[in-house]
């Protein structure tokens, strides 16, 4: 089952295609970041990241 689960946020991220080079600040990519571990299921990570590196700055 972990397989499969990991196939399918890779499916859903294979349909978006590549994106263009950001060039805003890091902490709004960080931002963004959380924002897109969460829609992902990436529950611990989007915690880490706002934890560790977005509060330490600002809040969302």
């Amino acid at each position: 089952m972990h397989n499969d689960l990991k196939s399918v946020w890779k499916q859903e991220i294979d349909k978006i295609g590549p994106c263009p080079q950001r060039q805003d600040a890091t902490l709004d990519q960080l931002i963004d970041l959380h924002y897109v571990a969460v829609k992902l299921g990436f529950y611990d990570a989007a915690d880490i990241l706002k934890h560790t590196l977005i509060d330490s700055t600002t809040v969302l």
